[in-house]
């Protein structure tokens, strides 16, 4: 399937996609919500597809939200504008829940849904140059509909600071609130370094990455004595696995494992 906002490359276990509307620096409008929501109900749920790599074409991964569609948005009913928000709240919903390891690399500016996906991610980079913000405020808005996964991310504190206050931040604050896990020098560097990461990634048992990331969503549900109970049986179903015997045994016999293919 073709698109118009994105640009897609798959490889052996690997999808890349990329936002790809560097004319208006990859900012988000109804296509590009409903392409991303789009891929992540199809492509990315392939079986061959284990790792999913998000990045921006141009000069910067996302400047926020389409200046046409902001104006579109302020004539909007109050049922237009709701309907509006829950189809850009449940792309969001998609891509968190994704049961694949979702990578995002981020460069020269992530506001609005850029700090959405960033804030989705399981695993984010982002070159030295970057800059951050949640800067609705500036334009009477608020970022409500990314809200719950950057609370999720980088807690109640640092959100109630950078929401009220609208102000834009670097890297080394990103990287310091939990919101991005690796700073690079250059975006070459990050190119570069995505790629070691994306190998790493496929090195992985493909079946343990799947049941981590489970594991992960299930027990932030639960009370602390449920949590307890359900890691236990977590790790029992995982340990009786044949990629967990595999791969013991060839810890054990000092070679390479030979993972099921995918997610078999």
């Amino acid at each position: 399937m073709s698109y118009k906002t994105l640009q897609l490359e798959s490889s052996t276990g690997l999808l890349k996609i990329t936002l790809n509307r560097p004319q208006v620096k990859n900012a988000f409008n109804e296509q590009i919500i409903q392409e991303l929501t789009d891929v992540f109900q199809k492509e990315a749920l392939e079986k061959n597809v284990r790792v999913i790599f998000l990045s921006g074409n141009g000069e910067c991964f996302s400047a926020g939200a389409d200046l046409n569609w902001i104006k579109k948005t302020a004539s909007y009913s109050y049922e237009q504008n709701l309907k509006d928000a829950q189809t850009f709240s449940a792309m969001l919903a998609l891509l968190n829940s994704c049961p694949k390891t979702v990578v995002v690399a981020a460069h020269g500016a992530a506001l609005g849904g850029g700090m959405g996906l960033i804030s989705i991610a399981d695993y984010a980079l982002a070159s030295k140059d970057t800059l951050f913000g949640f800067t609705e405020a500036r334009l009477g808005l608020i970022p409500a509909v990314i809200s719950p996964f950057v609370i999720d991310k980088i807690g109640l504190s640092h959100a109630r600071s950078l929401f009220l206050t609208a102000m834009r931040f670097d890297t080394k604050k990103a990287y310091d609130i939990g919101l991005i896990h690796e700073v690079c020098d250059s975006q070459q560097a990050l190119q570069k370094r995505s790629e070691e990461l994306l190998s790493e990634l496929l090195k992985l048992s493909p079946h343990a990455e799947l049941k981590a990331k489970e594991l992960i969503f299930t027990l932030s549900a639960l009370n602390t004595s449920r949590r307890l109970e359900k890691s236990a049986e977590f790790l029992a179903q995982v340990r009786s696995h044949p990629e967990a015997i595999e791969g013991v045994s060839a810890f054990l016999e000092k070679r390479h494992p030979k993972w099921l293919k995918y997610n078999e």
